[in-house]
């Protein structure tokens, strides 16, 4: 049971890396393109893809902290 719970983190934890370097990337991009006052319809979509995704990697850490902590409750 223990050696799965390791893996699902694994996994979780690449994904939550690839999930934030596409936050970074989108969300760096649709700023910046917003502070030049650039307002156009793939500039928001960016914005709000940003948010999703940063929503997104805070309930995945939250499930991976619990993984954590069953994984350290069962031994």
């Amino acid at each position: 049971m223990s050696e799965k719970i390791k893996e699902q983190i694994g996994i979780y934890k690449e994904t939550f890396k690839s999930l934030f370097a596409l936050m970074v990337v989108v969300g760096g991009a649709s700023f910046a393109s917003l502070s030049k006052g650039e307002v156009t319809f793939w500039n928001v979509l960016g914005v709000g893809l940003s948010v999703w995704l940063s929503i997104s990697l805070v309930l995945l850490w939250r499930y991976m902290i619990n993984l954590s902590e069953e994984l350290n409750k069962n031994g």
